[in-house]
């Protein structure tokens, strides 16, 4: 369910690790939350969708923790969700340069700050357009 106008239960925790800009939608199993109240497109929905099922196989407390202590754990979910939101974006974008300009606006945000530039530009393109799930360390302190 989308919660429009509601921030989620852990919203101090974000706050302290994350810096936020308008239009940041979150997901906190079961639900997603949509703060600003921002249109929810189908292909964000899926992106949300992903992080939902891997909260709820992982726990959303100890998904949540390791997302804000973890660059590598947060990576690897982040690509994943990237490349199922890209998917669901060619189903409605068929012009291609359309479909470049989205994906490079994908790959833009997942190399930015929001996320604590963990990847850099091209490499968040090369993975979000990859179909093979991305290989991550985990482990790495």
């Amino acid at each position: 369910m989308i919660r429009n106008h509601e921030m989620p239960p852990n919203w101090k925790k974000i706050k302290a690790f994350f810096k936020l800009h308008y239009g940041v939608v979150f997901a906190y199993f079961p639900d997603i939350y949509n703060p600003d109240g921002v249109p929810v497109t189908q292909p964000l929905e899926a992106h949300e969708n992903v992080h939902l099922r891997q909260q709820e196989a992982f726990g959303v407390e100890k998904w949540w923790d390791m997302y804000c202590l973890n660059p590598d754990f947060r990576l690897s979910q982040e690509v994943l969700a990237h490349q199922e939101q890209f998917r669901e974006a060619k189903r409605f974008i068929k012009d291609r340069n359309k479909l470049f300009r989205y994906l490079d606006g994908m790959a833009r945000e997942l190399s930015s700050e929001l996320y604590g530039n963990i990847i850099t530009p091209s490499e968040a393109m090369r993975a979000i357009e990859s179909e093979t799930p991305i290989e991550f360390d985990l482990h790495k302190k």
